[in-house]
């Protein structure tokens, strides 16, 4: 928990003077994909994250990019390969809405409802992701 704290703070504070492909650059881990299935310790590595973030004080707020990067670092210093998804809809005419998740093997991973957003950017990947925001449903 300590050191999820730790990168919880780092994370809050690098990320309000770098740019974000920076600040993920920074956060990741090289992880050799070997097939490893998500077990019972990569569920507790959630729960913590989870944790630390619901201390709702400071740097320690629930929010779903903050939870994706800090995931993405812990779960690959692990051994897990995932893929940072950032992600936006309109939920109403006045409106957008955007969320970051966790991927793997293309899938979405730790989320409680299959996540249902037009995808604006994805880490690591070499693809583009054009999105003409006007154009969202």
């Amino acid at each position: 928990m300590g050191r999820i704290g730790v990168a919880t703070i780092l994370l809050s504070s690098i990320i309000k003077f770098r740019p974000l492909d920076s600040v993920l650059r920074l956060f990741s881990v090289a992880v050799r994909e070997d097939g490893k299935r998500l077990d019972e310790s990569a569920a507790e590595l959630v729960t913590a994250v989870d944790a630390v973030l619901g201390i709702n004080r400071l740097a320690f707020r629930r929010v779903c990019w903050k939870r994706a990067i800090l995931l993405h670092r812990l779960l690959g210093q692990s051994g897990y390969a995932t893929t940072i998804v950032f992600g936006v809809r309109r939920p109403n005419q006045d409106g957008l809405a955007g969320h970051a998740w966790l991927e793997r093997n293309g899938a979405p991973i730790f989320e409680s409802t299959q996540p249902d957003y037009v995808v604006t950017y994805k880490f690591p990947s070499t693809e583009s992701c054009d999105v003409d925001v006007q154009q969202l449903d």
